[in-house]
């Protein structure tokens, strides 16, 4: 009876290992879909991801031998790009497995295209990008997620033209790990027991005395019969013993009386001598003395057989199973392949954002080593290129220019704000490590001794790039901010729940600029201590000034005003502060005294044109800063994180 109970389960665990191969190699269905069509002739064909995701699995398109772009980008900014021109869009009939084009949409009069907008392949706004002239097949394969879009973009006197999709599914088994997984459990119970079972068979047919260890039972079924030295066999005396010993512990039917006596049984010594024979007895002392060892070993060796036999079933069992998802049933899960409820669609993915970057830090890299403020426009704008562009004027004429430019490498250093938005402008704030020199630069014709860079970045609409409109050299550490992938918001200039507001950050510190910051009450709220800015620009660069001069016969007057230039810009941390943005302008006015004239400096003239004596000079110094601002009730002082001050203008 116990050996059905070992062989019902190591069947049932057969059973239950084919049935989940069998789901696994049979049951899965059609893996392999592959559809034809034809794009419309139109400028722009649109195949959301939304549409493409009906038929789940790895996406290969062939698009032929065509004259043509394909990008892949999110589905509003796909949207936002052929807003200006209008687009086809082509649907999937899942049940009849055809391609269907819907209505062509028209374009959008209230969008209009700027004067350097980006050509499509060049857009930051995709994150794969393919084309071809026609000479060669445009074909790749990927995964087009549900919030994502494929736009097509073709010449418009092009005919219809023929492309097919292939869908490589994977399998979906749902059962196939449970089967597999219970199979193998059973085949080992049935094993074990079944080993068990013989093992105790075994140990009731003889004394066990001297073995020790697991299984006693089954590893003397491995040993062999120990061999009687020569010596012992000179009159067969030894195997007539043993037989004499045999016949009485183990009485057949023939011996045995009616009365139930056993009868003697009589043997012949000379018969166990020839059954000895002489051949035995030498090939008994022939053997090796080794034999003994390999004897010994034996039981070793059938352990490790047996317990190969029982991993087996187990082993394959699991190997079959796997961890993979497709293996097991998913419960509570979305039947919709399309549903892209909960997902946060990244305004800008991992590989845009590298790709930003880079393209950023070349463009910044080539300028620098040539000094052409040319070269910045494709990537730099606004703060960020009016300080490169006075930089490298006057760096032309003084070689002995002691401002040094931040040279850019590409070394981020994850702190990262990305703008969580569908529309336009998109901001990011990055830092980088910044370079000391860059290669084939002179050291202290540029570079920066910070270790840190800040630069932030702005698209202003879908038909541009983004561009640094500020590049910073940071100091200190920068406040705790949420993750890169939950992304952040630009708050409102006027958000009262800040210290300070982000429209009044600037005006106040403008005014401790000029003034000093004794002298202005809301100077209290900010952190001074190393401000590089405060301790060198403004009201102490007069003091400075007019220290230098004490002791000279002409006399001039030192004066300096400040105002905010442009608009904040604050960017939520997600902890209740803010990283809020600003550029003060800074005029420092030298004004000669009477029958004295003020000789122009040479940075002077190199980046105004003003040359010989004057009466008056004002020289204009651009700083951008961007500040820590905490929230109003945080027991905290706002913090300069990071500044950059140029000298960009002078007049009389």
């Amino acid at each position: 009876m116990r050996y059905f109970l070992a062989l019902g389960s190591l069947v049932l665990g057969i059973v239950l290992l084919i049935f989940g191969a069998g789901q696994r190699a049979f049951l899965a269905g059609q893996h392999d879909i592959h559809m034809e069509g034809s794009l419309p002739a139109a400028n722009y064909v649109v195949l959301e991801g939304a549409e493409l995701s009906k038929i789940p699995g790895t996406q290969r398109f062939d698009f032929g031998k065509q004259d043509a772009t394909v990008v892949i980008g999110n589905t509003v900014d796909v949207r936002a790009w052929v807003a200006v021109s209008g687009h086809t869009p082509v649907q999937i009939d899942a049940e009849n497995r055809a391609f269907v084009a819907g209505q062509a949409s028209a374009a959008d009069a209230e969008v209009t295209l700027p004067e350097q907008a980006v050509q499509l392949s060049d857009s930051d706004l995709w994150s794969f990008v393919a084309a071809s002239d026609g000479d060669k097949t445009l074909n790749f394969e990927t995964t087009v997620q549900p919030w994502q879009a494929v736009l097509v973009a073709q010449n418009a006197d092009t005919a219809a033209s023929a492309f097919s999709v292939h869908w490589h599914e994977t399998y979906n088994t749902p059962w196939a790990g449970p089967l597999l997984s219970a199979g193998a459990l059973f085949t080992l119970c049935g094993l074990v027991l079944y080993i068990l079972f013989v093992d105790r068979d075994r140990r009731g047919l003889g004394p066990q005395r001297g073995k020790r260890g697991p299984l006693p039972g089954i590893r003397g079924s491995f040993k062999r019969k120990a061999k009687v030295d020569p010596i012992y066999q000179n009159s067969g005396a030894v195997a007539a013993a043993e037989d004499a010993v045999a016949t009485t512990e183990t009485p057949t039917a023939d011996t045995v009386s009616e009365t139930g006596a056993i009868d003697t049984v009589e043997t012949d010594a000379n018969t166990g001598a020839e059954a000895a024979g002489e051949p035995e007895a030498t090939a008994a002392a022939d053997e090796p003395k080794g034999a003994a060892k390999m004897q010994a070993n034996k039981p070793a060796a059938a352990r490790r057989r047996l317990a190969a036999v029982v991993a087996l079933p187990l082993v394959t069992g699991l190997t079959l199973a796997g961890c993979s998802a497709e293996y097991w049933p998913q419960f509570g899960a979305d039947d919709k392949p399309n549903a892209v409820d909960g997902v946060r669609v990244p305004t800008v993915s991992e590989t845009q954002l590298s790709k930003i970057i880079e393209d950023v830090v070349s463009v910044a890299y080539e300028a620098d080593t040539k000094t052409d403020a040319k070269l910045l426009e494709s990537r730099f704008t606004e703060d960020a290129i009016k300080q490169r562009e006075a930089n490298y004027k006057i760096k032309a004429a003084v070689a002995e220019y002691p401002v040094k430019l931040p040279f850019l490498r590409y070394e981020r250093l994850g702190y990262e704000l990305v703008q969580q938005t569908e529309g336009w402008p998109r901001t990011v704030f990055v830092t980088l490590a910044a370079a000391d020199t860059a290669e084939g630069v002179t050291a202290g014709t540029a570079g920066a001794d910070s270790g840190a860079i800040g630069v932030l970045l702005q698209q202003a609409s879908p038909f541009e790039n983004f561009k640094a409109a500020r590049v910073l050299t940071l100091r200190g550490a920068l406040p705790e901010a949420s993750p890169t992938e939950e992304g952040t918001a630009v708050l409102d200039n006027k958000l009262q729940t800040l210290q300070l507001s982000p429209e009044n950050l600037g005006t106040i510190y403008a005014q401790m600029l000029a003034q000093g910051s004794a002298a202005v009450p809301q100077a209290e709220l900010f952190n001074t201590t190393g401000d590089p800015v405060l301790s060198s620009g403004g009201n102490a660069w007069v003091e400075a000034e007019q220290a230098r001069t004490a002791g000279q016969e002409a006399s001039a007057s030192y004066s300096v005003e400040a105002q905010v230039e442009g608009n904040a810009l604050a960017l939520s941390t997600g902890t209740g502060g803010a990283i809020v943005f600003t550029t003060v302008l800074e005029n420092r006015t030298v004004q000669a005294g009477d029958n004295s004239e003020i000789t122009v400096s040479n940075v002077v003239k190199a980046i105004s044109g003003l040359d010989g004596k004057k009466k008056k000079v004002v020289q204009q110094v651009q700083h951008q800063l961007v500040f820590f601002v905490p929230r109003a009730e945080a027991n905290e002082k706002i913090q300069l994180l990071g500044s950059s001050s140029e000298i960009i203008g002078a007049h009389e």
